[in-house]
């Protein structure tokens, strides 16, 4: 009786752990999380899986999010506010806790993630549910969207309602864009995969340098066009020639410098990026 006892309670026991080991958070807070969780055959071929993978970084892994895009023509359509997935703070959240569940995968797991986008219109709450796999394989690293976006009840939030909003949040009827470094899955357009060979860095720092440019080059436009017309000896306003917006092309390596300061002081790029770039400016002198 007493080995029969012992026997049932080690059976028990190991259904447990391997319940557990199924599902390990890596970051849990409500209805975000990064999970591990056993491959399915019908989401990724289980052959390709290339895991643990040590060899991504969070800087990288950051850069990739950061280049994941939606098709441009559903901003045109308002269909969406942006064509980033990730905004720079979820991919410097989420970042971390992918390369952590990267390393820890075994061979037969992927990277289960859920993740609430903040997206209020003026006072009213805009959530969107993005939910997801991510696994390293031969090809690269890929990042297969189940949820894109969608929309998700305002009181999820209750602990009642969790699992009903999960599962009621519809995405949106969108798809991907690939970009440079990127190629979109032939199982998916909402599936996109990642070339770990790719210089994301650099490319994210090259897109927060044109944004900055191009902003600072929109304000300086439109400081000219507030100031009042110059007046004649009879107190007349003059009419002048248009001024043309200057080009990207027309900034000096010493503005670009300066820009480039802006963006490392502000946190928007790594040391590494910083000093790449400067390098690059500096060079073209």
């Amino acid at each position: 009786m007493f080995k029969q006892s012992v026997f049932f309670i080690i059976i028990v026991l190991f259904i447990s752990a391997s319940a557990f080991a199924k599902d390990e958070y890596i970051y849990r807070q409500r209805v975000n999380w990064v999970k591990l969780e056993q491959g399915n055959s019908s989401i990724v071929a289980l052959s390709s899986i290339k895991h643990p993978d040590r060899n991504i970084t969070a800087d990288q892994m950051e850069a990739m999010l950061l280049t994941i895009k939606i098709s441009k023509k559903y901003v045109i359509k308002k269909d969406v506010e942006s064509a980033d997935v990730f905004n720079s703070w979820e991919a410097r959240k989420f970042a971390a806790y992918f390369v952590e569940a990267l390393a820890k995968a075994s061979a037969d797991q992927v990277v289960n993630f859920a993740i609430i986008h903040k997206r209020p219109t003026f006072i009213i709450q805009n959530d969107r549910l993005t939910m997801g796999y991510l696994w390293a394989a031969d090809d690269g690293v890929h990042l297969y969207f189940t949820k894109l976006f969608a929309k998700i009840d305002g009181d999820y939030q209750a602990s009642a309602h969790i699992d009903k909003a999960i599962r009621r949040a519809k995405s949106l009827n969108i798809t991907l864009e690939a970009n440079a470094g990127q190629k979109l899955s032939y199982n998916s357009p909402l599936e996109i995969i990642m070339d770990p060979n790719y210089d994301f860095m650099t490319q994210t720092a090259n897109d927060r340098l044109a944004a900055k440019q191009a902003e600072d080059e929109e304000m300086r436009g439109s400081s000219r066009n507030n100031l009042p017309p110059p007046v004649n000896e009879e107190g007349k306003a003059q009419k002048s020639a248009p001024v043309g917006r200057p080009t990207t092309t027309s900034t000096n390596a010493a503005d670009r410098l300066k820009q480039l300061d802006q963006l490392k002081a502000q946190k928007l790029i790594t040391e590494a990026e910083y000093q790449k770039l400067r390098q690059k400016i500096l060079s073209e002198l």
